[in-house]
């Protein structure tokens, strides 16, 4: 958890399965970041489906598997976005090597140098399909888990939460997508 004495500077979210809703609630997370006056760096980092490109509608260029594989240097491949303070390094193309890439040390080390001076939200892959989202989960301070209502089960949740902990990840909570908001009226 984040404190005085060491901000946070690492979120990573996931989901249990695709099209949970990850892209969305990491795209938000970091705009109302960066909004907040906080330097903030989105990575699309789910190298097998990204769609942190299309949410901001980034033009085609290079990305983080191009970083990855030292094809490219990191400036050329970071984009600016509308919003003041924000910046993301897209995913462009899909690698064919996705594990060992996020498993990488340079991707270790990519984190680590951009958090020097931004807070970093990495929108990783659903844990249950791939295992990738596990390996990165030990390169984020936090862990955010998107579960989408009425179609991602409790079953889901908690073995992605329990697969997340055991690689050693910290899971500081669960974000409810797509909740009737005229239901949570009811709740006291």
């Amino acid at each position: 958890a984040a404190s005085v004495d060491s901000p946070l500077r690492h979120i990573l979210v996931t989901s249990a399965m695709p099209r949970d809703g990850k892209t969305t609630i990491a795209s938000n997370l970091a705009v109302v970041l960066a909004q907040s006056e906080k330097k903030t760096l989105l990575i699309d980092a789910d190298l097998r489906r990204p769609g942190v490109q299309r949410s901001f509608d980034l033009e085609d260029g290079l990305g983080l598997p191009e970083v990855l594989i030292g094809a490219a240097p990191l400036e050329q491949a970071l984009r600016t976005t509308s919003t003041a303070g924000l910046s993301i390094l897209p995913c462009t193309d899909t690698p064919p090597n996705p594990s060992e890439l996020l498993g990488s040390q340079h991707m270790s080390e990519l984190v680590s140098f951009l958090a020097q001076d931004h807070v970093v939200i990495i929108d990783a892959p659903p844990v249950l399909p791939v295992t990738d989202s596990v390996v990165l989960s030990r390169l984020a301070d936090n862990v955010i888990v998107v579960a989408r209502v009425g179609r991602t089960t409790v079953d889901q949740v908690e073995n992605t939460v329990s697969a997340i902990e055991d690689a050693g990840g910290l899971v500081s909570g669960i974000v409810l997508n797509r909740t009737d908001s005229s239901k949570l009226s009811n709740l006291r």
